[in-house]
């Protein structure tokens, strides 16, 4: 895994490990507990995997991180996928910034960097599920070139409520 150098002064992006877990599982949960609608998994079943799952995310170099004053602000995981055939495409989620440092262009810059690296490895695309609801995460996405391809409706059952996502895709070798 031959990193993506970028060097500029501000917030500084790495791949997470397993030392970077409790902040990793900490800002995930914070998401998800703030907006329950916007992740696939609960607050509660976040909270219920196990330590060796998440580090064995982290170990894989699927997490990523944005980190101010060594604090991680924002998070994100992209994970190719697996077989020969589809080993051109990587899926992203979840995508987390700390409430504190919304609105600071974080999640944005964690993902510009993470769209430079996919590309360095040779993914040609990549996909992510979003709540159609999600105005915030969508303008993100669209900004960044991301289109959509597709809408699962009833995608999710939230306390008795279906919610509906949409299906987004940048293609990486058609700039």
């Amino acid at each position: 895994m031959n990193d993506v150098r970028v060097r500029k002064t501000g917030p500084e992006i790495r791949r997470l490990t397993p030392a970077d877990l409790r902040s990793y599982r900490q800002i995930w949960l914070e998401g998800a507990t703030r907006f329950p609608k916007g992740f696939l998994l609960s607050p509660e079943e976040i909270a219920a995997i196990a330590d060796r799952d998440h580090v064995q995310t982290l170990a894989a170099g699927r997490g990523w991180g944005l980190f101010e004053n060594h604090e991680l602000v924002s998070m994100a995981v992209l994970r190719r996928c697996g077989p020969k055939r589809l080993n051109h495409v990587a899926d992203l989620g979840p995508l987390v910034t700390r409430p504190s440092a919304q609105g600071r262009g974080f999640g944005r810059q964690l993902l510009e960097h993470l769209l430079a690296q996919a590309r360095a490895e040779g993914i040609l695309q990549i996909e992510l599920c979003v709540d159609e609801e999600n105005v915030p995460a969508l303008s993100l996405y669209r900004s960044l070139g991301f289109q959509q391809i597709g809408r699962r409706p009833r995608s999710l059952l939230i306390d008795g409520i279906t919610r509906n996502d949409l299906i987004l895709q940048r293609c990486l070798d058609q700039d």
